[in-house]
């Protein structure tokens, strides 16, 4: 099969690339000061600089997934999300530097967003069926499997990636779906489809996943707080502390006519509720 790729135009993402790249790297002494600002005293510019310093990873990741079919700006908002998650919740006194635990949070952020994005069909919502999504075809054309019959594919699949057979064969199915946008016909002989297009991330990239699951699940508690909001209490919450580049108090106030004050004591009543919700159903799901 000749090589395509989706038309997808990243001139956007590209030129974005070049304006992050071009952010001078931190100097060693200059990020341990930062990260103790930050970390010590929840100075928030330092965690502002931290971020703008690192964005440079978010990109690095990104590229990674040039040709998935994704716009990469997509991609890379969902990135820096997951930076700024990582740096939020960055502990120095754990030992693991902050540039591959901000890789490990940016990947599975990107990681999630291709899952959701994938298919029409809903898959991924189990740690094994995210295993497989992975890792089923890779292993299937790898010579560990050479030599079997199909039911002895299944069996030994199961074993390597220690999910149940009917997880190998619900995953098949899944994948083996005639799902209109993937099945789509390209070219002019019509020989390749949109989901032949579709690569599969390293075999490392389960494991990120699957060691955070419990934090997605946290993310998941999260998402339903924000959801429990009245809209005005949630628009803001989402603005000040959910949104890439988190809105001020100023302009928060102008959009709804109120005073900056008054923000200020929306989103604390927003973030109180929304620590409730969390720690309410966390600990009835037992991850807090």
């Amino acid at each position: 099969m000749r090589e395509l790729s989706l038309p997808v135009d990243n001139s956007e993402f590209d030129a974005y690339a070049r304006k992050i790249l071009a952010i001078p790297i931190l100097q060693e002494e200059e990020e341990r000061d930062l990260i103790d600002r930050w970390f010590l005293h929840r100075d928030i510019s330092a965690a502002q600089r931290l971020v703008e310093a690192y964005l440079r990873l978010v990109v690095k990741v990104t590229v990674r997934f040039r040709n998935y079919g994704f716009p990469l700006m997509d991609l890379a908002s969902e990135g820096n999300i997951g930076l700024m998650k990582a740096i939020k919740n960055f502990n120095p006194t754990l030992g693991h530097g902050i540039a591959t635990y901000a890789i490990w949070w940016i990947k599975a952020a990107i990681n999630e967003y291709v899952i959701r994005s994938w298919s029409i069909v809903k898959i991924g919502t189990t740690a094994a069926q995210r295993k497989l999504f992975f890792n089923l075809r890779k292993l299937k054309n790898s010579g560990s499997v050479a030599g079997l019959d199909e039911h002895q594919v299944v069996g030994k699949i199961s074993e390597m990636l220690e999910v149940s057979k009917n997880d190998v064969e619900e995953m098949e199915r899944i994948l083996n779906v005639r799902d209109v946008s993937l099945n789509m016909q390209l070219g002019e002989d019509g020989s390749s489809e949109v989901h032949d297009l579709i690569p599969f991330p390293e075999a490392n990239q389960e494991a990120v996943l699957s060691e955070t699951r419990e934090r997605q699940m946290k993310n998941r508690l999260l998402y339903e707080a924000v959801e429990s909001l009245e809209a005005r209490h949630k628009e803001i919450f989402v603005a000040r502390s959910l949104s890439a580049v988190p809105r001020t108090l100023k302009e928060l106030g102008e959009k709804f006519s109120i005073s900056q004050e008054r923000v200020r004591q929306i989103h604390a009543r927003a973030m109180k509720k929304v620590a409730e919700y969390v720690e309410e159903h966390g600990r009835k799901l037992g991850i807090v």
